[in-house]
């Protein structure tokens, strides 16, 4: 390595004293050859800000100046290189250094690098200052770090500890852990099928727990599964000693099995109160015996029925033996509760109780005999035999002698011929009083003065009410078979009619107008014809059809009047004729004919447009005047994306158009053919500048 030396006198600095100083830089830098793209000092993020400081990207150190208002994350610092040319004493400017530089930014551009020839490489920062740096990518390279910048450190080989190690924040592990005492061996695993086991070899005996990733708990002994424990509940292949078991409230102790989990009077023991799977899904049977294989008591639980294979004794005082219903009361004819005897086949024998849900009765049944009562029966109700009350149907002593005592003797009465003869029977006719009267006419004529009726000759002159002015009006005319009949019964009509006071039917219809004819009887009243519509439209205040057909209507338009008089769309002579028509109605308002004007030019005005960038917000303007467009104002420039959109009213552009700025660094952007939006096309530390900004196009 040289180094640059001089004496007193001077000396002459030659090419080679600057090569030698850079090979001096660049083999410091070398040293990190083989690190990732880390900071080496300072790009700390303080809210919005990152400081500026010196980043290690792609084998070059660089200055990064940092940034004051990060607008999302993470910031990315990547590459940015460029060359400078240098006047040369041959010829023009020359290539005369390259610049390896960054930039800042929430995203890395895509495009090759001008030096490169590569997209560019980056440092991710996040908002908590996160990021690769010089203790991560050198120092932590080779040794651990106490405080590193990342979340993790990787050791690529084993590693002993002597001490104690202690873990204030968990151990991972991505394999087995293992415990060795001795011959003694623990093993924490994770198997294949994601369980979890937990296996000690203690003696050549292994004891083994696996908890399954379906949360079951299986124990092993020596491989051989013992017993599981899962939501389902506990499984075991082995026998349980215990003194007391305890289940829920259930006690199970000695010869005693209790409910010791509630301090009351109601504390129970159900019995097959739940079935299948703890639910209500299928029935279940419950049978006590006596040890023996015998069955003495089972409840069939899908009927209901409770078989005792043996005496049921009950001692009890009071009431020993009680029927209920859970639901119904005593006025329900449809509560039944009965004894029922049956024989091994279930052949019913006899009954006793409440059988019937159609009455109240307490209903004695013997199905294979009668029923017999040894001693003395005493009733205080009613008794009826096949539905009489017997009672009733028998006659006491006293009743029977009063009765007797109130029978008439036959000496105080007619025989029936002497009935006969002096009084009338019910058969008889009232022709009896008109014979007994005289008979005929004058007999009839004495039983209607004894009884107040007049003679059906009397009756058949009398007007009737059923008639309705019929037997009035027909009231002396001939029959209707006879000649002149119509003409008479006019005539009585007409009589009745003037009597009453009221009009004849047929001068009515001659003297008014039904609902049923049309309007058109007042036009041939009028005279018909147009001059009778004319009449009656004068009449009303209306207008008639033929003077309306030359009205013009407001919902035509105008329509109406350009095509009044025209030939039909069809004829040759049309179109010359319609466009004659509408000249000569423009003459008569005194407008001017549209073909006969030229088009003004297009005018937009001056249409501001906001452009924001980084927090900082600038204005342009734009205006289209006829074909020419021009945007104007000053700009502040973005590193990539789109800068600002034209409004809907400006015209695109037919082609690409572009403008660039070239002071500190490269910038570019266009618009291309058919779009409204102005974006970044390329930037080399050109961005963040104010620049003035003028685009003229022709569209």
């Amino acid at each position: 390595m040289k180094e640059f030396t001089s004496q007193t006198g001077g000396r002459y600095t030659y090419i080679d004293d600057m090569m030698n100083l850079q090979d001096l830089a660049l083999a410091f830098a070398s040293i990190f050859n083989d690190c990732d793209n880390f900071i080496i000092s300072g790009c700390q993020v303080t809210g919005n800000t990152i400081s500026a400081g010196y980043v290690y990207i792609n084998g070059k150190i660089r200055y990064c100046s940092g940034i004051s208002s990060a607008s999302k994350w993470p910031m990315y610092i990547y590459e940015s290189n460029y060359f400078e040319k240098v006047p040369y004493a041959d010829s023009a400017d020359k290539v005369g250094r390259n610049v390896y530089g960054c930039a800042l930014a929430s995203s890395v551009p895509t495009v090759n690098d001008s030096l490169t020839g590569v997209p560019p490489q980056s440092i991710s920062i996040s908002s908590d200052g996160s990021a690769t740096r010089l203790q991560d990518a050198f120092i932590g390279k080779y040794g651990l770090l106490l405080n590193p910048s990342k979340t993790s450190q990787s050791v690529n080989k084993s590693v002993t500890f002597n001490g104690i190690l202690t873990a204030n924040a968990g151990v991972s592990s991505k394999s087995n852990i293992d415990l060795i005492r001795g011959s003694a061996k623990a093993t924490l695993s994770y198997n294949a099928s994601g369980a979890l086991t937990i296996q000690s070899v203690v003696s050549n005996k292994t004891h083994k727990l696996t908890i399954t990733e379906d949360g079951e708990f299986q124990f092993y002994a020596n491989n051989v599964l013992l017993g599981t424990i899962n939501s389902q509940g506990t499984s075991l292949k082995i026998a349980i000693a215990s003194d007391i078991t305890k289940g829920g409230n259930l006690v199970l102790t000695n010869n005693h099995l209790y409910n010791g989990g509630f301090a009351s009077n109601d504390a129970a023991i159900n019995i097959n109160v739940w079935g299948y799977n703890g639910g209500v899904t299928y029935y279940r049977n419950t049978n006590i015996g006596d040890g023996k294989g015998n069955i003495i008591m089972s409840v069939t639980g899908a009927n209901k029925n409770v078989i005792f294979n043996g005496p049921v004794n009950i001692a009890y005082a009071n009431i020993p033996l009680t029927f209920s219903h859970p639901t119904l009361s005593k006025t329900d004819k449809t509560l039944t509760h009965y004894c029922l005897w049956r024989d091994k086949s279930g052949d019913s024998l006899g009954v006793m109780g409440y059988t019937t849900n159609t009455d109240f009765h307490w209903h004695i049944k013997n199905y294979i005999g009668s029923v017999q009562i040894d001693n003395d029966v005493y009733i205080t109700g009613s008794l009826y035999v096949k539905g009489t009350n017997v009672l009733e149907s028998l006659v006491s002593n006293s009743t029977f002698n009063t009765a007797i005592n109130k029978k008439a003797n036959a000496a105080d009465v007619y025989t029936k011929n002497e009935s006969d003869k002096r009084y009338v029977k019910l058969t008889d006719s009232i022709t009896v009083f008109v014979t007994q009267a005289g008979g005929g006419e004058p007999g009839k004529a004495a039983v209607r003065a004894a009884i107040g009726a007049s003679s059906i000759a009397d009756f058949n002159g009398a007007l009737h009410l059923d008639q309705g002015f019929q037997d009035i009006v027909s009231y002396g005319l001939p029959a209707s078979s006879e000649s002149g009949y119509a003409t008479k019964l006019e005539s009585r009509k007409r009589a009745l009619c003037n009597t009453l006071g009221a009009a004849f039917y047929t001068d009515i219809d001659q003297r008014y107008i039904k609902r049923s004819d049309s309007i058109s009887i007042f036009v041939s009243g009028a005279g018909g014809g147009t001059v009778g519509q004319a009449s009656v439209c004068n009449t009303i205040g209306a207008c008639t059809v033929s003077a309306f057909a030359d009205a013009v209507l407001k919902s035509q338009g105008f329509q109406d009047i350009v095509s009044y008089g025209l030939p039909n769309v069809g004829d040759p002579s049309y179109s010359t004729k319609l466009d004659a028509r509408k000249r000569t109605l423009c003459t008569a308002i005194g407008a001017a004919y549209a073909s006969d004007l030229g088009v003004p030019p297009k005018d937009t005005g001056w249409i501001a447009m906001t452009v924001q960038n980084c927090g900082i917000t600038t204005k342009l303007y734009v205006r289209q005047v006829g074909h020419v467009v021009s945007i104007q104002g000053q700009l502040h420039t973005h590193h990539s994306g789109i800068i600002f959109t034209l409004p809907n009213t400006i015209d695109p552009p037919k082609y690409e158009i572009g403008y660039s700025h070239n002071k500190a660094g490269r910038w570019h952007c266009v618009i291309e053919g058919g779009s409204r939006d102005c974006k970044v096309d390329y930037c080399s530390s050109g961005c963040s500048e104010y620049i003035g900004f003028l685009m003229t196009y022709i569209v």
